[in-house]
């Protein structure tokens, strides 16, 4: 627990008898800003990390399902326009998504 720059830790597990016995720490108030200037430096650290790595590899991620997209949608306008090409753009699908896959 903590109360203001005191810090109280009960040890009685440690010390056998039938009285409440605690261990109180008082702080320099420079130690405990300085602890806290380490923790958000390593906070701003690990963001930075994880923004520099996630967003390349989200682009990396996304572009096989954004060309299968855009493979999809022009497939859909051209069954629409003229019925009897769906089977022949079937295989051109089917011939594009392996080609990805190999």
């Amino acid at each position: 627990m903590r109360i203001d720059d005191t810090f109280i830790k009960s040890i009685q597990d440690i010390i056998k008898n039938r009285q409440s016995v605690f261990l109180v720490f008082d702080t320099k108030e420079e130690l405990v800003n300085n602890i806290l200037n380490d923790n958000l430096r390593a906070s701003i650290i690990v963001l930075f990390i994880v923004l520099i790595l996630t967003i390349p590899l989200a682009f990396f991620v996304s572009k096989i399902p954004y060309k299968l997209h855009i493979e999809l949608r022009e497939i859909g306008k051209k069954a629409i326009t003229d019925p009897l090409t769906k089977l022949n753009n079937r295989s051109k699908l089917n011939e594009s998504l392996y080609r990805e896959q190999h």
